[in-house]
């Protein structure tokens, strides 16, 4: 799917940085290839903290950060989430179940918690954009904003305690730096897909990806 975008709008970029790798990646300790170890986190914090180092050092004024499972099907979709002038902010997508890329609440510990604003907020009965604890999968980051140069994905910040999940060391340099956080619901955005467990393998996700095609499609 990148390389047949790659083909036909490559050219609008002023620079793409295409990098596949050949064979799959393994990790000593996994139980398959759906089992987020720490040493798989770890390599996913490196990829985003080098897309972002990469961005500031073009100069760049916004990054965009988007899943490969996540379908955005609206192509106003950046405009929209930079004419509202956040920090940071997540368009919100919708999945086949109660899932979705933000949080409406996190503990003391760093892990998700239920609040009575997060139903409403995703079934769009509250619209508009929200400050959150936490976005994740998609969501656009200014990088001339206040406290912006202080976030990071990898190395976690000296005082990170919280669970070694990229999401969350996001979420605590953005409340380390002061800089809010927002997920915007006003306009269907696009679609993301259910999470598999770690016992499960790459055809059960390719599968649910391709319901959510069906879904997007429709």
């Amino acid at each position: 799917m990148l390389q047949e975008w790659l083909a036909a709008v490559g050219d609008d970029y002023a620079a793409v940085v295409w990098r596949p790798e050949g064979e799959p990646r393994f990790y000593p300790d996994e139980e398959g290839p759906k089992h987020w170890t720490k040493e798989r986190h770890q390599f996913l914090m490196e990829l985003k903290q080098e897309a972002l180092t990469f961005a500031r050092n073009w100069g760049a004024d916004y990054i965009l950060f988007a899943d490969t499972d996540n379908i955005l099907t609206n192509n106003q979709t950046l405009r929209l989430l930079m004419g509202q002038g956040l920090p940071v902010v997540a368009p919100m997508l919708d999945s086949q179940t109660y899932y979705s890329n933000f949080w409406c609440g996190i503990t003391p510990q760093g892990y998700y918690r239920r609040t009575a604003e997060y139903f409403p907020t995703k079934n769009r009965q509250r619209r508009g954009c929200f400050r959150v604890p936490m976005v994740h999968s998609t969501f656009l980051a200014s990088l001339r904003a206040e406290g912006a140069d202080q976030l990071a994905f990898y190395p976690p910040h000296p005082n990170y305690t919280w669970p070694f999940d990229d999401i969350i060391v996001f979420a605590y340099a953005c409340q380390a730096a002061g800089v809010s956080v927002h997920v915007c619901n006003e306009h269907r955005y696009g679609y993301m897909n259910v999470p598999v467990k770690s016992h499960q393998g790459l055809e059960d996700e390719r599968v649910n990806f391709i319901h959510l095609i069906l879904e997007a499609l429709g």
